[in-house]
């Protein structure tokens, strides 16, 4: 079945227009092959994921949109942002502190909750605020925008508090908080964790194109209502990306420093979590050996 286009602009594809969309993919294969990446096999794995989640999300929507149960709504925007702090903390950053994903997920759900709910009462106008078929994709477009900003304010505070630890404790000795401490590394995570909103907002619209925009014009919206949604949306995600940054970094800065005023590189982790490091079927294959070879030398040490 091929994909066809109505009078309304939307369009209809099927599954086999998505398995041929799938050749694309070949391209970033190609080039990893090419240049020696060693990417191959993440992108093939990322490409089933991708397909796969939309999938499952897309069942999960369909039940879940045409419901007017405000529990089941919540519910699913509560799943939203745990799996939204699980992507940050465990994907995109490979330093992380203790209490991370705790931190990033209030950081999330209060940044996102508090302009989500402004955003559809006061500038969208839904009514209700929290009808699905309108509430949940405004949350996960905030959520979705807030990840890369938040990870990569953490990145830069982790490295900033480890590359500054001497200054930072310089300070400290000389009588300073640990805010005023650490005031420039809290500056250098916000900074930095802003920068792809700034970037993007200010590339919309001349060199890009948005991908709300774009759907809703695909989707018979008046293109001029199409542009001041998308300008709404793109306001509200800076603001609740901006506001998950500085919460993220005031966390990992309170966490790294104490409140005896001391650095704390012992709260600082460098390895993946356990259950990571066992999902790689290579390192589970490498270790097998050398518990074999424990195993033995334990069996056959004199008592």
């Amino acid at each position: 079945m091929s994909s066809t286009a109505s009078s309304d602009n939307s369009i209809n594809l099927s599954w086999g227009d998505v398995g041929i969309s799938a050749a694309f993919i070949l391209v970033n294969v190609i080039v990893s092959l090419a240049f020696r990446l060693g990417l191959e096999k993440s992108l093939i794995i990322s490409s089933i994921r991708c397909t796969g989640q939309l999938a499952v999300m897309g069942l999960v929507l369909r039940q879940v949109l045409t419901s007017e149960e405000v529990s089941w709504i919540v519910s699913l925007a509560v799943l939203l942002t745990i799996l939204g702090a699980w992507e940050t903390v465990y994907h995109q950053c490979k330093t992380r502190h203790r209490g991370m994903f705790w931190s990033v997920f209030l950081a999330i759900a209060g940044s996102t909750f508090l302009i989500g709910m402004l955003g559809c009462a006061f500038v969208l106008h839904f009514q209700p605020v929290w009808k699905a078929g309108l509430f949940i994709p405004t949350i996960g477009m905030l959520l979705g925008n807030s990840i890369s900003g938040i990870a990569l304010g953490l990145r830069t505070c982790l490295k900033q508090v480890h590359e500054h630890r001497d200054h930072i404790e310089q300070q400290l000795a000389y009588g300073a908080t640990r805010w005023e401490a650490s005031r420039t590394v809290l500056r250098e995570s916000v900074r930095m964790g802003m920068l792809p909103t700034v970037n993007a907002m200010s590339v919309m619209g001349i060199i890009s194109i948005p991908g709300v925009m774009s759907g809703q014009i695909l989707g018979g919206v008046p293109i001029d209502q199409a542009v001041r949604y998308q300008i709404c949306v793109m306001f509200m995600v800076a603001a609740s990306t901006t506001l998950g940054i500085v919460a993220a970094s005031i966390a990992c800065v309170n966490t790294c420093v104490d409140s005896h005023h001391r650095t704390r590189p012992d709260r600082i982790l460098l390895t993946p979590p356990l259950f990571y490091a066992l999902r790689n079927a290579q390192t589970i294959a490498s270790a097998v050996p050398t518990i074999l070879s424990l195993l033995a030398k334990a069996t056959l040490k004199p008592n």
